[in-house]
């Protein structure tokens, strides 16, 4: 009986010790990400908007060769370079912001547009790759972060990281992204504000 009693003291410790180890393990990693964002990875830059008279919106970028004009009829020109495409906004937003550089650290530039219209977001990004435009998806909100939302979103990059600030029954929350150089973003980590 004592053998028994022993035998399942020995395991249960070293079942508390290992989950002691991957709880470490995994708030040692967050830690280090947080350093990274805080100290580490670059401050991204901004593009600059200008007044035009045929663009509701119109951006040139003050890193790369990105020149963005947003037209009434929800069409899109961009140019980079010598380069233009013309392409179509999802929805007419009331308000328009414009991000690029290259946050997946692949050596080709990305460039984003963030809309708010009255059914959400609307979010469009491209990639210039092989002299075309390579347009790929943000990430859709899963798991708890699903269950837990409440709207009111808000979109911005932080360092290398593309942060989704909403609300939830608890307060604010943001999830940061990290682009991939296969132009997938993958979560990170979570915090409540």
């Amino acid at each position: 009986m004592k053998k028994i009693t022993f035998f399942t003291s020995c395991i249960s410790i070293l079942l508390v010790a290992i989950v002691c180890y991957i709880v470490l393990i995994e708030f040692h990693e967050e830690q280090i990400i947080q350093t990274n964002i805080h100290n580490n990875l670059y401050q991204l830059p901004q593009g600059y908007s200008v007044q035009s008279d045929s663009c509701l919106w119109s951006w040139y970028s003050s890193t790369t060769l990105y020149k963005v004009c947003v037209h009434q009829n929800k069409n899109i020109s961009i140019g980079y370079g010598s380069k233009k495409w013309q392409l179509k906004l999802k929805d007419i937003p009331t308000k328009i912001q414009f991000a690029d550089g290259d946050f997946n650290l692949n050596n080709l530039p990305e460039l984003y547009l963030f809309g708010i219209t009255p059914k959400g977001y609307v979010v469009q990004a491209y990639e210039y790759r092989h002299d075309k435009l390579q347009e790929f998806e943000l990430p859709p909100l899963m798991g708890t972060n699903l269950f837990e939302y409440r709207g009111k979103d808000s979109l911005y990059f932080e360092k290398n990281f593309l942060a989704r600030q909403f609300l939830t029954n608890s307060g604010q929350k943001v999830c940061y992204y990290e682009l991939m150089p296969n132009l997938q973003f993958e979560l990170r980590f979570t915090k409540m504000l």
